[in-house]
C-alpha cells in the first residue's frame, strides 16, 4: 500500500461542493501525497480508493449504517471510528493528520498529534435538532480540540471557542482557488448597460433569502445564475423563475468558467439564520476571477479588508440591490485586475504554507494577542 504525507479526516464526499477540506487537499498535493478520508457510504466494511490526480487519493470507507445517523450515534460512531482509524493506522503509519470531523474522538489514539480545522460551527447548525445529539457532539469537540497538538479555525468566533480548551488555536482564513490564466484573460467588466447577469454560488435552501432574490430578479434586465443544489420546495419561492438559470453543482474548470460570464456576484444571507462560525468560501471564488462581490455583513469577515471595489458589504436586504447596481457600474479593467492580484495573494496555497509552518511549531504571521492570521490588508 503507498505512503502518504499528509491523511485529511472528513465527513464530506469529494464531489461535493468544494469547501476548505477540498481546497486545502488540492493544495497539499501540490508539493505532498496527500489522502482525502470521504464520509463512509453504506455497505460492507471496507476502504475504496481513487486516484483524483498527481498526488492525491481519494479514500472512501464503507460501513453498514449510514453516515447521517451514524455520526451522530455514539456508540455506532466510536465503533466506527475504532475500526477506521486503526485500518489508517495500520495502512500508513507516521502520516500527519488534519482531521475536519469534530466528532472525532478516537483520533489521538491513533494519530497522537494530529490538527484539528475548523470551518464552521457544527453544534446546532443541522435542520433537524435534537438536543441529546447536540450535547453528544459538544462533548465530542471539546474531546478532539484538547486532543488535538493545534487547531486552525476560519473565523474569530471560532478561535475564541476553540481557544477555551487548546490555547494553540490560530485563525487561518478561507482562501481563494487557483484559476488558469487563459479563463481569467476571459474576464471583462459590464458592457452592456442594459442587462445585468448576476451570480450566486451555495446550497439553495432556507438559509438563502429568497425575498432578496425576488427584488434582485424583479427587473427585465437582470438575469440570474444560480450554481449549487437546492432544496425541493426552494423555486416555489421565487416569483421570477423565468429570468433565473438553475446549473447545479459544478467543479473546477467549469465552475470559474461560468462565473466569469457574471457581472456581479452574490453572497447573500438570511441574518437570523447565520452560522456564527461560518466565512463565505464562495467570496473567494468570486474574487479568483475578478468579479465585484456583495455581500451581507457578517461578524466574523468585519476584521478583514479589502482594497477598493472588490467587496461591497450590505448592511440590511434594503441596502443589498443598491450596492449591486454600484458594483455592477463601478466595475472596469483596472478593478478586474486588482480583485484577482488580491485572491492570488490570499491564495490556498499561501493558507496552506501559513498551516505547514504552524504545524512546524512557527508562529509566523500571527498577531500573539488573538491568534489571528494577518495576511488580509
Amino acid at each position: 500500500m503507498p505512503s502518504c504525507s499528509f491523511l485529511l479526516n472528513t465527513i464530506t464526499g469529494w464531489n461535493e461542493p468544494p469547501r476548505a477540506r477540498h481546497q486545502i487537499a488540492q493544495a497539499l498535493a501540490e508539493f505532498n501525497e496527500v489522502i482525502f478520508v470521504a464520509k463512509n457510504r453504506t455497505g460492507r466494511p471496507g476502504l475504496h480508493r481513487a486516484e483524483i490526480g498527481s498526488g492525491l487519493t481519494v479514500l472512501t470507507p464503507s460501513w453498514p449504517l449510514d453516515y447521517r445517523f451514524r455520526y451522530r450515534l455514539p456508540v455506532a460512531n466510536e465503533i466506527y471510528q475504532e475500526w477506521l482509524f486503526g485500518r489508517l493506522a495500520k495502512l500508513h503509519p507516521g502520516v500527519q493528520v488534519v482531521n475536519f470531523d469534530p466528532t472525532a474522538t478516537r483520533l489521538a489514539h491513533y494519530f497522537p498529534g494530529y490538527v484539528h480545522f475548523s470551518n464552521d460551527e457544527l453544534i446546532g447548525n443541522s435542520k433537524h435538532r435534537f438536543p441529546p445529539v447536540d450535547w453528544y457532539h459538544t462533548a465530542c469537540e471539546r474531546s478532539v480540540a484538547r486532543g488535538a497538538r493545534m487547531i486552525a479555525a476560519t473565523a474569530p468566533y471560532l478561535v475564541e471557542k476553540y481557544r477555551r480548551f487548546n490555547p494553540r488555536t490560530f485563525e487561518i482564513p478561507l482562501g481563494a482557488p487557483n484559476v488558469a490564466d487563459d479563463i481569467i484573460t476571459a474576464c471583462t467588466p459590464a458592457r452592456d448597460p442594459g442587462r445585468m447577469t448576476l451570480g450566486l454560488v451555495g446550497f439553495m435552501g432556507k438559509r438563502t433569502p429568497a425575498d432578496l432574490l425576488n427584488k434582485l430578479t424583479g427587473e427585465d434586465c437582470v438575469r440570474l445564475i444560480l450554481i449549487g443544489p437546492r432544496d425541493a420546495g426552494f423555486t416555489e419561492r421565487l416569483e421570477h423563475p423565468e429570468r433565473i438559470d438553475f446549473l447545479g453543482v459544478l467543479r473546477d474548470r467549469t465552475l470559474f468558467e461560468t462565473l466569469c460570464r457574471i457581472d456581479v456576484a452574490l453572497a447573500p444571507y438570511v441574518p437570523a439564520q447565520i452560522n456564527k462560525g461560518g466565512t463565505p468560501n464562495k467570496l473567494w471564488q468570486y474574487l479568483a476571477v475578478g468579479k465585484p462581490v456583495v455581500v451581507t455583513d457578517l461578524p466574523s469577515m468585519r476584521h478583514w479588508r479589502f482594497p477598493p471595489g472588490c467587496v461591497y458589504v450590505a448592511a440590511s436586504d434594503e441596502e443589498f440591490p443598491a450596492l449591486v447596481r454600484k458594483a455592477y457600474v463601478e466595475d472596469d479593467d483596472e478593478k478586474i485586475r486588482t480583485r484577482i492580484a488580491f485572491a492570488r495573494e490570499n491564495s490556498w496555497r499561501r493558507r496552506v504554507e501559513q498551516l505547514l509552518r504552524l504545524m512546524d511549531g512557527e508562529d509566523g504571521g500571527m498577531r500573539a494577542d488573538d491568534g489571528r492570521a494577518s495576511v488580509l490588508t
